[in-house]
């Protein structure tokens, strides 16, 4: 805890300026759309924020737990390993488990980089998580190789902070993604901030009333303009028949191919940016593409393709920083993903019915995915007449057979008529 107050004091004086989670920004260039990309400028992009939200939010939300390998090769949760309650519940005295994973996460998508000052007690145990901002951490190796890191001047060792980096060249330091794709995130600003112009100092007008003949007196234009806009314009008045008199006629004006072509670049950016966060374009409300058929296995797909990758950085950097090598061969940590894999009711319950029908579940190793309490001989398993297993076999009397042909009797295949 001291050490987090020192931390955020010292970063104070160094830059009175600076704002709570906000970031430096003296490694950025203006991109060729002449817009300067920042990592907080790129969370004002919508597309940037809902991507990191979406992923942030997803992996956050999924439950982490530590587990320990039983001797007949399954698994139990070790809620008496000291990780568990910090991993699962509370990393430290002031974060819940999902809030610490979010923070870590956006470190992640924004900068490459998540890192934690792992606090320990007396007895070498782990007692907290501190997450810090990967701008203030600069990982490098020392004259013997070994990683260290260097926060704000101080130096620590790997047992003192917890780095989980993102693409990287070199495993060590994390590839800023905001970085790498400033020119596309670049566009996608310079386009919101055209649009924004347009609407602010631009004209653009629904339609043209035309009138033949002579100039029309200003009486004249006030009572027309004054009653077109009583009686046709506004929601509750749409779509309704237009009265011209004096020969006058409506014309409409639509897109103009300058403002289609605007509306297809901050398309078109939405989507690059969804493509380099690999976010499936319905989760960042874009449903040209979506039909009530293929949501499912696009969100099967975002399970494996988008979000496993982050998971296994994760579970395996923790594994590696809070556990020692002794710890890693009896435990490891995990996330729950039953939540993002549950399909619609039918589904489940036919998967459910197959699978106790099968021998593979017990009715309630089922009720309990539904989060029901356990019944009554609901642990049994039940397997089909039809089915038997080896060891059922051996234990049948010398000349018994499945086969209706073999007569128990003789222990000789009966001949056909």
């Amino acid at each position: 805890m001291g050490f987090v107050t020192a931390v955020r004091s010292a970063l104070d004086k160094i830059m009175p300026g600076r704002q709570p989670g906000g970031s430096m920004h003296g490694m950025y260039v203006p991109t060729d759309a002449g817009v300067m990309v920042t990592e907080d400028s790129a969370m004002r992009l919508a597309a940037v924020q809902a991507c990191v939200r979406v992923l942030s939010e997803d992996v956050a939300a999924l439950p982490m737990h530590v587990f320990m390998r039983t001797k007949d090769g399954g698994k139990e949760r070790a809620r008496s390993h000291p990780l568990y309650f910090l991993l699962h519940d509370e990393p430290n005295s002031e974060m819940t488990a999902m809030s610490f994973k979010q923070a870590m996460m956006v470190n992640l998508l924004l900068g490459g980089n998540a890192y934690a000052f792992v606090e320990y007690d007396m007895s070498g145990r782990v007692i907290a998580l501190w997450p810090l901002m990967h701008t203030d951490v600069t990982p490098y190796r020392d004259t013997g190789g070994q990683v260290r890191f260097r926060v704000l001047g101080e130096t620590f060792s790997r047992f003192e902070i917890l780095h989980i980096p993102g693409l990287s060249y070199d495993g060590l330091l994390g590839l800023s993604p905001i970085g790498y794709a400033r020119e596309a995130i670049g566009l996608g600003m310079a386009a919101e901030s055209f649009g924004a112009r347009f609407f602010k100092d631009g004209t653009h007008l629904g339609g043209v009333i035309s009138v033949p003949g002579a100039p029309m007196s200003d009486p004249a234009f006030e009572r027309t303009q004054k009653q077109f806009r009583e009686m046709y314009t506004g929601l509750k008045r749409s779509h309704g028949v237009a009265i011209l008199e004096q020969g006058a006629t409506y014309q409409a004006l639509g897109v103009s191919p300058e403002d289609a072509q605007f509306l297809e670049t901050r398309k078109f950016q939405r989507s690059e940016i969804a493509a380099m966060y690999r976010v499936p374009l319905h989760l960042i409300n874009d449903l040209d593409r979506a039909t009530f058929s293929n949501i499912e296995h696009q969100d099967l797909g975002y399970l494996q393709r988008s979000l496993l990758p982050w998971m296994l950085r994760f579970e395996q950097g923790f594994m590696r920083g809070l556990m020692t090598a002794t710890e890693r061969r009896r435990f490891f940590i995990e996330h729950e993903t039953g939540s993002f894999l549950r399909g619609d009711t039918k589904s489940r319950y036919e998967a459910y019915s197959l699978g106790i029908n099968a021998g593979i579940l017990t009715p309630n190793e089922a009720r309990a995915k539904e989060n029901m309490n356990p019944i009554e001989g609901g642990d049994e398993m039940r397997l089909p007449l039809n089915v038997t297993t080896p060891s059922a076999q051996g234990k049948q009397e010398p000349g018994a057979r499945s086969d209706p042909f073999w007569p128990a009797a003789s222990g000789a295949p009966q001949e056909l008529a």
